[in-house]
């Protein structure tokens, strides 16, 4: 793109539009005006490249390159992609350390494209979260039973000023977040990163497994129903691999709601909904706040002149539309907090405080939701 067509900022508006519909499609600012805060600016918002059309002579080797160094991330972005979600669908701890090699080996080749090397990022911290979840069962076992500063006991009732009786959770969720209470006294997560992920982990898959524990029969319902066949083409275009112009726009309205469940992660779990089917799972917290919002509270927009209603097909009983809204918020947050690239100015101990805090909330907007037997 030019940096001054109709108006002086018009290239900057046109990378900043492109980068939240299409995040990892590659932008080059060529321009002739622009300053050196402008190209700053264009690199900010997500500009691979900045070409100054004054020297364009001496910037085309440099240009081609670009494009060369671009291609090549492109290609190896969509084969590691390919591998992930093969190890998402039947992991392999041998095989997820090497494609995590692969993966830091191409974001050391990123300079500027802020998007792609946070969606790898993103996938490091899934296969770790992988390794994880097929540790659990001996890892709760081992903290559970270790001699800790406090009596499980002494633990439970603290946490239970905070959330409630423990019993109305899951029993896997009373137990995780046992564990992670145990950690949180026990161990300082500055001096053993180790633990501090695994404190990570319990906590969000304490929720996790709670959210699921809630949704999981109504979702598997409406995976499966004429109603979602007939609705996803209205909300995703599979021609453009994006949203439908109806839903895009409406997004732009959320006021509260963008930041966190942006429109390029919406795309992608509806992309999964169609491609898998009624065999689709929402895994992961991310997933797991698109579908709250999307299908937990009532929507009504329009596209392209035909109105469309999505009407609470989880229907979250217990809930107000505004709880519905800041508990799929809070999903996806609880699962950017952990992304080291995201928040990299938060050191351990902060970034489990505030994990902690947002757990808390959200378990208790979760309790709200009336059980399946109640329907």
């Amino acid at each position: 793109t030019d940096l001054d067509m109709t108006h002086r900022t018009e290239g900057l508006d046109l990378i900043r539009e492109v980068k939240t519909r299409y995040p990892l499609m590659p932008v080059i600012l060529v321009s002739a005006v622009g300053t050196f805060e402008e190209g700053a600016k264009a690199q900010e918002l997500g500009a691979t490249s900045v070409i100054s059309k004054s020297r364009i002579d001496e910037e085309l080797e440099h240009l081609y390159a670009s494009l060369d160094e671009i291609f090549e991330q492109i290609a190896a972005h969509k084969t590691l992609k390919s591998k992930v979600d093969q190890l998402v669908t039947d992991f392999k701890p041998d095989q997820a350390v090497k494609i995590e090699e692969e993966i830091n080996q191409l974001i050391s080749t990123i300079q500027y494209d802020m998007a792609l090397k946070g969606e790898l990022f993103e996938w490091i911290s899934r296969l770790k979260d992988l390794k994880m979840a097929s540790d659990r069962a001996g890892f709760v076992q081992e903290v559970s039973t270790d001699a800790g500063r406090e009596s499980l006991a002494e633990i439970q009732a603290n946490l239970e000023k905070e959330i409630g009786p423990l019993d109305e959770f899951d029993p896997e969720t009373q137990a995780i977040l046992l564990a992670a209470e145990r950690m949180m006294n026990d161990v300082d997560p500055e001096t053993n990163t180790g633990w501090a992920r695994n404190l990570g982990f319990s906590y969000s898959f304490a929720v996790e497994n709670e959210v699921k524990n809630k949704i999981e029969k109504r979702f598997g319902k409406f995976i499966a129903s004429d109603d979602l066949r007939g609705l996803l083409p209205k909300l995703y275009d599979g021609s453009l691999d994006n949203l439908s112009l109806g839903l895009s726009r409406y997004f732009l309205l959320q006021k509260g709601i963008a930041d966190e469940i942006t429109q390029d992660l919406v795309r992608q779990i509806l992309e999964r909904m169609k491609k898998h089917g009624m065999k689709y799972k929402a895994d992961g917290l991310k997933a797991l706040g698109v579908v709250v919002f999307l299908f937990g509270r009532n929507h009504r927009f329009d596209n392209l002149g035909s109105p469309i209603e999505i009407n609470s097909p989880l229907n979250l009983r217990g809930l107000s539309e505004p709880e519905t809204n800041r508990l799929a918020v809070l999903l996806v947050r609880l699962q950017h907090i952990r992304n080291p690239f995201i928040h990299p100015e938060f050191s351990e101990r902060e970034k489990i405080g505030e994990m902690r805090k947002l757990v808390v909330e959200c378990l208790g907007l979760i309790k709200k939701i009336e059980n399946q037997s109640n329907r």
